[in-house]
């Protein structure tokens, strides 16, 4: 259903008729959340290591977005997307080893409504909206691999920014989001890479983004 939904969103949003000329907005940012973090949904009598979650801190992405304005331009309708991944290591004993991590693909329908300001060239927003999101979890022991396929989830989320545009076409674009970002990752090993505590099998965690992102990027009118 909300697949279906983002579908019919897009389409919207693309096959729109224009009534005035630069209705749209292309978009393209980097980005800085500050944490997020990983849950372990398995017993650890299976898994040889004491921690329940793991953050992750600091990640590092890059996006575009496309933006329609509607409503003598009071209101603008956007969708996203993004990559980030992030893989730290663990280091428990001179035997053993640990990289975790994540990879993700958000894809996100918001909507903004624009704050009356005394500046045509200056402008403030406020929105929200929800997102799909496609990850998985990157899980290495010992120098071997998980197998995991891309999973979806979905979110929602809210956001305020500022644009500044230093020409009729041209502009930059600062924004702080928040956003709850989750999905289900499900791990598997086909031999054990640590035995003989390590068990072969499937690994089930939650892979939650829900810090403060912060984005910065230019701005194009057409």
């Amino acid at each position: 259903m909300l697949r279906a939904f983002f579908i019919v969103a897009v389409v919207s949003l693309m096959c729109s008729s224009l009534n005035a000329q630069q209705r749209f907005l292309f978009s393209s940012y980097g980005f800085y959340t500050n944490t997020s973090k990983i849950s372990n949904n398995f017993s650890f009598t299976q898994f040889p290591y004491e921690e329940h979650t793991y953050t992750f801190d600091n990640i590092i992405g890059f996006g575009i977005d496309i933006r329609r304005k509607f409503v003598d331009e009071n209101f603008t309708l956007g969708i996203s997307t993004e990559y980030f991944s992030l893989t730290k290591s663990h280091y428990e004993n001179i035997y053993t080893s640990l990289k975790d991590g994540f990879s993700i693909i958000p894809i996100e329908l918001s909507g903004y409504f624009n704050v009356p300001l005394n500046n045509q060239n200056l402008h403030w927003y406020v929105g929200g909206g929800m997102g799909l999101y496609l990850g998985k979890r990157n899980l290495t022991v010992n120098n071997t691999p998980s197998s995991s396929s891309m999973n979806t989830g979905f979110g929602i989320h809210v956001s305020s920014g500022v644009e500044y545009f230093f020409s009729e076409i041209f502009g930059v674009r600062s924004e702080v989001k928040f956003r709850d970002a989750q999905f289900e990752s499900i791990n598997t090993f086909s031999h054990s890479p640590a035995p003989p505590e390590f068990i072969t099998g499937k690994y089930s965690s939650e892979v939650h983004v829900d810090g403060i992102m912060l984005t910065g990027g230019i701005v194009m009118k057409f």
